[in-house]
């Protein structure tokens, strides 16, 4: 049984988290895009897992500033592309692009991944 909450309460939601990045990270993003990469995390995510229970159970990763970075450079090795993540790329929901970059805001990636 426990084995079973830990697929259909995190590992099954983390997948499809990562999934749902990866594919706007890649059409928002083209691959010889070689300027900065910003994350803008809304305060009204959907959710991705069927519920929510504790801790990482149902919780949303990419809601939280400290996972944008990692996820962004593991998509951008695995897909070869050259944007650049900066030492703070977490943005508020009023910036906007003053040079070449480019903000991937966090409701447009999750939107599609609704139970």
């Amino acid at each position: 049984m426990a084995i079973n909450h830990l697929i259909a309460g995190f590992s099954l939601p983390q997948q499809r988290e990562y999934h749902l990045f990866e594919t706007a990270l890649t059409q928002q993003v083209p691959k010889d895009f070689n300027g900065e990469l910003y994350y803008r995390i809304s305060d009204n995510l959907p959710q991705v897992a069927r519920f929510t229970k504790y801790d990482e159970f149902g919780a949303l990763s990419l809601g939280m500033p400290w996972t944008f970075k990692g996820m962004a450079l593991t998509v951008k090795k695995d897909k070869q592309m050259n944007f650049i993540i900066p030492e703070n790329p977490i943005v508020t929901p009023d910036t906007k692009c003053q040079a070449r970059c480019i903000i991937i805001d966090s409701a447009s990636v999750l939107s599609s991944g609704q139970p």
